[in-house]
């Protein structure tokens, strides 16, 4: 089931929580229904480089949702 992120606090701090992580050079992990919330994002912000940036980071910490 999808969560919903959408509009409240808790999709402001996945936000966040990825900015952070790329500031920091760390590594979280996310789980799916988080990326997919992030993508989309990124990709209605026009920010279409930081969504490549999440895709290829849940493309190595989930691999097996391809």
């Amino acid at each position: 089931m999808k969560r919903k992120f959408r509009k409240n606090q808790q999709g402001k701090d996945l936000i966040r929580k990825f900015e952070e992580m790329l500031k920091n050079g760390e590594s979280i992990f996310f789980d799916i229904s988080a990326y997919e919330y992030i993508i989309q994002h990124y990709t209605e912000v026009g920010k279409y480089k930081k969504s490549a940036v999440c895709m290829s980071d849940c493309d190595y910490s989930i691999p097996f949702f391809r």
